[in-house]
């Protein structure tokens, strides 16, 4: 079995119309059916998006080697910044100067 069937079988045992999956992820019909059919190349981040649409692990559609599950937390997590507008630079960036606060509070009360 190759991707794009297991992305359809997994489509289809939700219930869920290849247009609706295609609306979700943020792409055409078209292009929903060229990757179910094997006929489009399918990027690191439209798999995020099916795998988050579908609720199974990005190593299932593209290896098929576990068993179809639930995203665990983590993925899900990974997902979400994965899919937002912020950049990865920006969100180390963030966390970064939110360390430095807590470091230059702790020196603020401990110096006096």
């Amino acid at each position: 079995m190759n991707l794009g069937e297991r992305v359809k079988n997994k489509r289809i045992d939700l219930g869920m119309k290849q247009t609706e999956l295609a609306q979700k992820i943020g792409i055409s019909s078209g292009a929903m059916s060229g990757i179910e059919s094997g006929k489009k190349d399918v990027s690191r981040e439209t798999i995020a998006k099916i795998s988050k649409a579908l609720e199974i692990s990005t190593d299932y559609i593209i290896f098929g080697k576990e068993e179809a599950e639930k995203i665990s937390t983590e993925e899900n997590e990974f997902l979400k910044l994965i899919n937002t507008d912020i950049s990865i630079k920006e969100a180390l960036e963030s966390i970064l100067n939110a360390k430095k606060k807590v470091v230059n509070d702790f020196n603020k009360i401990a110096h006096g």
